[in-house]
């Protein structure tokens, strides 16, 4: 499992669009690129994501999507997580 802190911010807008960034981006180029990084390495990896910023329960994998990428959350119920 990999953890993620800051690596998106706005999810709905940041996997699809790795490239769009927010005032929080101090150093806007390096985090594009730490982002395009990790969200390709989650994808070869077939990493499970545990991660800030996503909708409730924070967990899953990433997908590519087109040119981005997107979220596949894992089901969260009366039993717990499912992958």
């Amino acid at each position: 499992m990999l953890f993620w802190g800051d690596i998106s911010h706005l999810p709905s807008i940041q996997l699809p669009h790795p490239g769009a960034t927010i005032e929080l981006d101090v150093y806007p180029d390096m985090a594009i690129a730490s982002r395009r990084r990790v969200l390709a390495e989650s994808v070869i990896g077939g990493y499970a994501i545990g991660a800030a910023h996503l909708p409730f329960p924070g967990i899953g994998h990433v997908k590519k999507d087109g040119d981005g990428y997107g979220w596949v959350a894992v089901e969260y119920g009366a039993q717990g997580l499912k992958s």
